[in-house]
């Protein structure tokens, strides 16, 4: 290798290595519906997720309208083996995004969909 290509080598692997590292981050959504398809007696939407990983894991939660624009939104650091579940509120919101700090397989998360008394449908995102 020539000596002037070498050097611009080893200076561009230093600068990489000197670089710092981005945070990778996963996005899973679910599918949209809306809340009176799920049951006519007003099933009520839950976003939840887990992490199932052997550490902690941040993640934010969305609830998403029907054009698919941000309703609303709660972050959260889930501890190994953690759930949480945020009632996405009313009909205006019809599925979830969930953006997870790391590997999306360490989480598994879905759109609830709960009547009052029984759990009516469940959506898995991915």
């Amino acid at each position: 290798m020539h000596p002037k290509k070498a050097l611009r080598a080893a200076a561009l692997g230093i600068a990489l290595a000197a670089a710092p590292q981005l945070a990778q981050a996963a996005t899973l959504r679910t599918n949209p519906m809306v809340t009176f398809q799920a049951d006519p007696n007003d099933a009520y939407l839950y976003c939840q997720i887990r992490n199932v990983s052997s550490k902690p894991i941040k993640v934010t939660i969305e609830g998403m309208g029907y054009l698919s624009e941000l309703i609303s939104t709660s972050s959260k650091t889930l501890e190994a083996g953690q759930a949480v579940s945020m009632p996405a509120g009313d009909g205006f919101i019809t599925s979830c995004r969930f953006t997870v700090a790391g590997n999306a397989r360490k989480v598994r998360a879905a759109a609830i969909y709960f009547n009052g008394s029984d759990f009516v449908h469940a959506i898995p995102a991915r």
